[in-house]
């Protein structure tokens, strides 16, 4: 952020686990200096199992990450400007 060259409104983890993903997520965006951007929980991406997720010693659970993804993402949209949003998707697309 300090560059300008991120500025994330929202990060939505998915992909079994996807909790263990936000979990991730929600800390590695602490470590950033970015606590103020909301994680959420997306879909499992289709997989029949979980899958293995990197331990990190930032990973944190936390009351703020919020348990529909998909909801964080229109509430997100809904108070952007228009136009102002970019969507970065890094996901399986398989569900």
């Amino acid at each position: 952020r300090k560059k300008h060259l991120l500025n994330p409104k929202a990060v939505i983890a998915t992909l079994s686990p996807e909790k263990d993903r936000a979990n991730l997520a929600r800390g590695s965006l602490d470590v950033l200096g970015m606590a103020d951007v909301p994680v959420g929980i997306g879909g499992s991406g289709g997989a029949a199992k979980d899958l293995e997720v990197y331990k990190a010693v930032h990973s944190r659970s936390s009351e703020t990450i919020e348990d529909c993804g998909i909801n964080l993402a229109c509430n997100v949209l809904r108070k952007a400007k228009p136009n102002s949003v970019q969507i970065i998707c890094l996901a399986s697309f398989s569900d």
